[in-house]
C-alpha cells in the first residue's frame, strides 16, 4: 500500500505517471497545521486550510482504496476508475473541476465518511467537478467517532486566490444512496456570482439519525428520504 505523510504548511502535487495502480490501499496523512494549496496551474501559496494538501493529477485505477486521514486530499483526475472505496476518516477530501458534467473522480465504489475508531475527528466531503456534476456514489456515513461528518459545496465565481476559486460548478448533486450511522451535515457555502447555485441531494436518505441543513445557499433533499 502507498502511506504518504506530510508536514503542516506543505504541499505534495503527485504528477507522476498518466496512470496510478492502486491494488491495496492509498494512504493520506497530513497533521494539523496551516495547509497550501495552489491556485489553478500556477502557484500562488496560500495558506488556507488545516493540515497539509495533496493533489493526485493521474488516474487512480486499481482495486484498491483511497483512505484521508487528516489534511486535505485533492483528487484532479475525472477518469479516476479505482474501485476500492473511499474512506475520508478525518480532514478534507476534495476534486478537481472541468468543464464536464461528467467525471468519476470518487472512483466506481462507496465512500464512507467518518472513522469508525473511537475519537473525535471531524471529516468533510467536499467534491467541486464540472458545471452540474452528479456524484453517483453510494455514500456511509460511519458510527464510532464523536466528530462531524459534513458533506459540503463551495461554489464561487470570482478570483479571491482561495481553493474555491474561480471554478463554475453551477450546482452539485448527490444522486447515489446515503445511509446514515451518525448525524450528518449538508452545507451549501455557494458565494460570489455563484451565490445561488443549489446542492441537491436526490438519492434516498435513510438511517434513524439527524440532517442538519446549513450554509449560505440552498441545499434541496429531493430523494425518498
Amino acid at each position: 500500500p502507498y502511506v504518504f505523510n506530510l508536514f503542516a504548511s506543505s504541499v505534495w502535487p503527485y504528477t507522476g505517471s498518466t496512470v496510478l495502480t492502486v491494488n491495496n490501499s492509498f494512504t493520506f496523512n497530513a497533521p494539523t497545521g496551516s495547509g497550501i494549496i495552489y491556485g489553478h496551474n500556477a502557484p500562488p501559496f496560500t495558506p488556507l486550510l488545516p493540515g497539509g494538501v495533496g493533489f493526485i493529477y493521474p488516474i487512480l485505477s486499481g482495486g484498491g482504496s483511497v483512505i484521508v486521514n487528516s489534511g486535505t486530499l485533492d483528487l484532479m483526475n475525472t477518469g479516476n476508475n479505482f474501485t476500492g472505496g473511499v474512506y475520508v476518516n478525518g480532514g478534507f477530501l476534495t476534486t478537481g473541476t472541468s468543464n464536464s458534467a461528467n467525471g468519476t473522480y470518487l472512483g466506481n465504489n462507496t465512500i464512507f465518511l467518518g472513522d469508525s475508531a473511537a475519537g473525535n475527528t471531524d471529516a468533510t466531503l467536499e467534491p467541486r467537478g464540472g458545471p452540474g456534476w452528479t456524484c453517483t456514489n453510494p455514500i456511509i456515513v460511519r458510527a464510532g467517532n464523536s466528530g462531524k461528518a459534513v458533506i459540503t459545496y463551495s461554489s464561487y465565481n470570482g478570483n479571491d486566490g482561495d481553493f474555491t476559486s474561480d471554478y463554475y460548478t453551477s450546482s452539485l448533486t448527490y444522486s447515489g444512496p446515503i445511509t446514515l450511522y451518525k448525524d450528518v451535515t449538508f452545507r451549501n457555502n455557494a458565494r460570489g456570482q455563484n451565490a445561488s447555485d443549489p446542492l441537491v441531494v436526490s438519492g434516498p436518505i435513510s438511517g434513524n439519525f439527524g440532517v442538519t441543513v446549513g450554509g449560505t445557499s440552498y441545499t434541496y433533499l429531493s430523494g425518498n428520504n
